[in-house]
């Protein structure tokens, strides 16, 4: 790990500066707001709900056009808080960030590179929760009364990010009710985001979730799902079968299927997309007209 210059810019104009209890009101509307979705998509994976809310906050998923990365890139005032408090780091591959049940001392607003949420059972079978790109925010569980985190964080990639720490940040973002609100917004999405996820695993077949995650993250890449579309991510073997909950073992042999019937290739740690259709089939997004 790597610590940079201390970023130097002037601080950024914030909208006027509210009560601090009303700014904490919004946040409590939040928890109560967001919950049932939580607790529903818990039921279903066996997942305590406490763990999917807090997993949700600790960053959001960026929902925006293929490619852009972050939907908050434009306009977003906790990115200001980075920019004018933060200092840039740069971190190797495999780095952990944050660890299960840990207090979270520090903040990271994603520059480069690629994140990953993520936990492992008693058994040694990891999940992911999400992967974190460009204009993602780190660690906001420190919103939250318990301050804890609730997954592992580690980096896929080499990854730059602008750090802040948590006191400093708890200050500025209950400051500012256009940095509470945006806090809100990014959470409801990541909790909307945890909610699919958890839905997913308990109802989808593993083809469809495989399949699912694969055109997903051509999406997010900006690929268009054409025959020899690449996945533009290091997509290994044990990240996808993270993603969708089940063995290496398991999605080895899905994708061998699948190579087998010229629907994929899979070289080293390229995934390459040969029959697009044939996926869409398999992930339920059209009529199952052949057998996969």
């Amino acid at each position: 790990m790597i610590a940079d210059e201390v970023v130097s810019r002037p601080a950024a104009m914030l909208p006027p500066r509210r009560d601090v209890r009303s700014a904490a009101r919004d946040v409590r509307i939040c928890e109560i707001g967001t919950t049932a979705a939580a607790v529903h998509a818990a039921g279903m994976s066996g997942m305590p709900s406490c763990d999917l809310i807090m997993i949700a906050l600790n960053t959001i998923r960026s929902t925006s056009p293929p490619g852009s990365g972050s939907p908050w890139m434009q306009n977003s005032v906790l990115r200001e808080i980075f920019t004018s408090h933060g200092r840039r780091m740069t971190f190797p591959p495999d780095e952990p960030l944050m660890n299960r049940g840990i207090a979270v001392e520090r903040l990271l607003y994603v520059l480069d590179g690629q994140v990953l949420l993520h936990a492992t059972s008693p058994d040694g079978r990891e999940t992911a929760y999400n992967l974190c790109r460009r204009g993602d925010i780190i660690g906001l569980t420190c919103l939250a009364s318990s301050n804890v985190a609730h997954c592992d964080v580690t980096t896929i990639t080499s990854c730059e990010a602008l750090m802040v720490e948590r006191m400093l940040f708890h200050r500025l973002v209950f400051e500012n009710a256009a940095a509470t609100q945006e806090a809100y917004d990014r959470v409801v999405e990541m909790v909307w985001h945890a909610t699919s996820l958890a839905e997913g695993l308990a109802s989808q077949s593993l083809k469809a979730r495989l399949a699912r995650w694969i055109l997903a993250r051509l999406e997010d890449g900006g690929v268009a799902p054409e025959p020899g579309a690449v996945l533009p991510i290091d997509a290994n073997q044990r990240l996808i079968a993270a993603f969708a909950g089940v063995s290496r073992e398991t999605v080895n042999r899905q994708l061998k299927t699948w190579a087998e019937d010229g629907i994929v290739s899979v070289s080293g740690r390229t995934l390459r997309v040969l029959r697009p259709e044939q996926l869409r089939i398999a992930a339920q997004y059209v009529k199952d007209v052949h057998r996969i």
